[in-house]
């Protein structure tokens, strides 16, 4: 009797999908995608609540209103120049402001970092905008 040198076709069974259909491999891959989606999906969703929840607060109230601030992000917030900072801060000088915030420093040593507290700024520059004038018509 002779040996075939195929493999018994019983244990060796693979299921080819047929045209259209998924393998059960591509089934499984396509099922957690699906559930990776929906954690995804999910966690937008509360993101979105989350910043829906933080615009509807009042306008001059932010989360982040005491943090302290650098010396790049005060000049930003009140579009001045460093040097017209440091002449409202001087008050040898001119243009000196009185109630112009003032820096404090993070440290001990004479080279520790200043920083301004976020929410004096903030006033200070409201205080010092007028409203707009526009023509009525």
């Amino acid at each position: 009797m002779r040996r075939s040198n195929q493999a018994n076709p019983a244990t060796c069974r693979v299921i080819q999908p047929k045209c259209g259909e998924l393998s059960p491999i591509q089934e499984s891959r396509q099922d957690k995608r699906w559930l990776i989606e929906e954690a995804v999906l999910f966690r937008l969703e509360e993101i979105f609540e989350a910043v829906k929840a933080l615009m509807s607060r009042d306008p001059g109230q932010t989360p982040d209103q005491d943090r302290a601030i650098r010396l790049p992000e005060v000049l930003q917030l009140l579009g001045i120049s460093r040097s017209c900072l440091y002449e409202r801060l001087n008050p040898r000088s001119a243009s000196h402001d009185p109630d112009m915030p003032l820096p404090r420093k993070v440290g001990a040593t004479k080279r520790a970092p200043s920083v301004w507290e976020y929410s004096s700024v903030m006033a200070y520059r409201n205080s010092r905008t007028k409203p707009h004038q526009g023509k009525g018509g």
